[in-house]
This record gives structure tokens, C-alpha cells and sequence, in this order.
């Protein structure tokens, strides 16, 4: 499937974030913050040994994985689920953050994953995303840093869920 144009999709409203894991609102996203949190291993995040994906089948459709490529301040999506695939309508896997995204809702996202890279912590987000041929959606999402056998932070996991209460 080609990537759709990266204009289609539009950010129309707030970008809220937090730091607070108490923020996270839905249901789905507490779980994979949950998986996450259990895999830490003597004071530092887990690594992406420490994580499979098919331990929860539910939240494949709505899971990224996105490596951390500090050479040029960017992430490449490794891994992208059906649900963030359908409403975006764009093909992820393998783009830039700077690639898929339009150019102020990139900036946006790249500025934030820094700082979640940066403070090792898991990082809440929420908006409200405008298409230029369907009604406005709100989303909820989280980001979480993986670390290398080195333990500096090369990836990041984290989900989106569309349609919920966002910002």
C-alpha cells in the first residue's frame, strides 16, 4: 500500500501533554503502561527483548514501535498498528516521524519523544486531529522509552487510541 500524501491529516487543536502516568485516561493505554512498567529491570526501563508485542493480542491494532535515531533528531516507525493505519490512512512503517506527519504536528511529536528520550520516563499526549475530508478526531496516546544493552534509549513503544477523549 503506498503512503497517503502527509497533508491529508491536519492538527486542528490543543496537543496536551503529561508526565503524570495518573493521566492516562483510557483503559487500554494504563494496560500497556502496565506491561512496560513490569518489565523494568534493577532501576532502568526495559529493552526491546523485554517486550513482545503478541503478549497483548488486544492492543496490536493501536501499538507502535519507533527507533530512536539521534544522529538526525528523528524516529523511524518499526512497527504501526491497523488502527493507526486506518484512521490516518497513511502506511507508517518505515517513515520518519518527520516523513509521515504534517510539518507542525511533526515538529510537535518529534519535540515531544526528545524529551521523553531525554528524561527516560513515559510521556501522556492528547489532541484533536482535523482530516481535510472527514470530521475532527480525538485521540489519546503514550510513549514509553526502550533501552539498549548500553542503556541509552534507542526505541520508543506506545500506543494511539482514536476517537476518544482527547485534549
Amino acid at each position: 500500500m503506498e503512503p497517503s500524501a502527509p497533508e491529508s491529516p491536519r492538527l486542528s487543536g490543543p496537543f496536551a501533554v503529561s508526565w503524570d502516568v495518573a493521566d492516562i485516561g483510557d483503559a487500554r493505554l494504563r494496560q500497556l503502561h502496565d506491561y512496560w512498567r513490569k518489565r523494568w529491570r534493577e532501576g532502568r526501563p526495559p529493552s526491546r527483548a523485554d517486550i513482545d508485542p503478541l503478549d497483548l493480542p488486544r492492543l496490536l491494532p493501536f501499538m507502535f514501535l519507533a527507533d530512536v535515531l539521534p544522529d538526525a533528531g528523528d524516529f523511524r516507525f518499526r512497527l504501526v498498528g491497523t488502527h493507526i493505519r486506518e484512521y490516518m490512512r497513511i502506511e507508517f512503517t518505515g517513515l520518519l516521524v518527520s516523513e509521515g506527519f504534517p510539518p507542525d504536528f511533526a515538529a510537535e511529536v518529534l519535540r515531544q519523544w526528545r524529551d521523553c528520550v531525554a528524561r527516560r520516563a513515559p510521556l501522556m499526549t492528547a489532541g484533536d486531529l482535523g482530516f481535510v475530508d472527514r470530521d475532527h478526531v480525538k485521540w489519546q496516546g503514550i510513549a514509553m522509552p526502550l533501552v539498549a544493552a548500553d542503556d541509552v534509549v534507542n526505541m520508543l513503544l506506545g500506543a494511539v487510541i482514536m476517537g476518544t477523549g482527547g485534549g
